[in-house]
C-alpha cells in the first residue's frame, strides 16, 4: 500500500517539467522580441539618411543649432556685436535701411520711457521721431489725408521711380511735418503739399513716425 502511494509522485514532477518548458521558450521569445524592438529604431534610423561627407573645400563647415549650448550661442553673439562695431566704425560705413529702423525703434521707445517716467502715467504711451531727407522731385510720395486729421498729410504708398524709394527712409504711415524748414503740419490738406509743388531743386522734408508702446 506504501509503494501504491508513491508512486504518483515522480509522475507528477515530471508533468510539471514538461509543462515548464513551454512557458520558458515563450518567456525566451518574448525577451528577444523586446530585444529587437529596442534596436530596430536605431537600425531604421540610419535608413534613408542622407551621407553626410566632409564640407567642400572652401566652404565653412556647419554646426547645428541644437549641437550648441548657451555657453557657445553666447560667445558666438558676442563675435557678431564685436563684427558690427567694427563694420561702423570704418571711413565708408553706411546705415542700411534695417539697421535706421532699428535704431529709430529705439530712440522712439526711449524717448516714450521718458515720457511715460516724467507724467507717471501707465499705460500706452506715443512718440514721434523725426524723419529728415533731402529729396528731388519725383518725389514719388503718395499722400492721403483722413477725415478725423484734416489738417494732416500722411504717406499712403512710396513708388519705385521717385527719390523717397532711392533714399528708402520714409515709409507708410509717416506724415509731413515741414518743407524747406516751414512748418505744414496743422495746415490744410492741399495747402501742405502745394508748399512741396512750388518747391525747386532738392526738398528738405521732415516727417514724423509715430511709435507706440505700453
Amino acid at each position: 500500500a506504501a509503494s501504491a502511494q508513491s508512486n504518483p509522485a515522480p509522475s507528477c514532477t515530471m508533468n510539471r517539467v514538461q509543462g515548464s518548458v513551454p512557458a520558458m521558450r515563450r518567456g525566451l521569445l518574448v525577451l528577444a522580441l523586446l530585444w529587437c524592438c529596442r534596436l530596430l529604431p536605431d537600425f531604421l534610423g540610419g535608413v534613408g539618411e542622407e551621407e553626410k561627407g566632409p564640407p567642400a573645400k572652401g566652404e565653412p563647415e556647419r554646426v547645428e543649432e541644437q549641437e550648441l549650448d548657451w555657453k557657445d550661442l553666447a560667445y558666438q553673439r558676442q563675435l557678431e556685436r564685436i563684427a558690427n562695431r567694427k563694420r561702423k566704425a570704418q571711413p565708408n560705413y553706411k546705415e542700411t535701411a534695417e539697421e535706421r529702423k532699428v535704431r529709430l525703434r529705439k530712440l522712439a521707445m526711449w524717448n516714450a520711457a521718458q515720457k511715460k517716467g516724467m507724467t507717471d502715467v501707465v499705460g500706452r504711451a506715443e512718440t514721434t521721431v523725426d524723419i529728415k531727407v533731402g529729396l528731388m522731385k519725383p518725389l514719388g510720395i503718395e499722400f492721403e489725408k483722413y477725415d478725423e486729421e484734416p489738417n494732416r498729410a500722411w504717406v499712403s504708398g512710396i513708388f519705385k521711380d521717385g527719390s523717397a524709394f532711392k533714399n528708402g527712409e520714409i515709409e507708410a504711415g509717416d506724415f509731413l511735418f515741414s518743407v524747406n524748414g516751414k512748418e505744414v503740419d496743422g495746415m490744410p490738406y492741399e495747402e501742405a503739399l502745394q508748399n512741396i509743388v512750388d518747391a525747386e531743386g532738392e526738398i528738405n522734408l521732415v516727417f514724423k513716425r509715430i511709435y507706440s508702446s505700453g
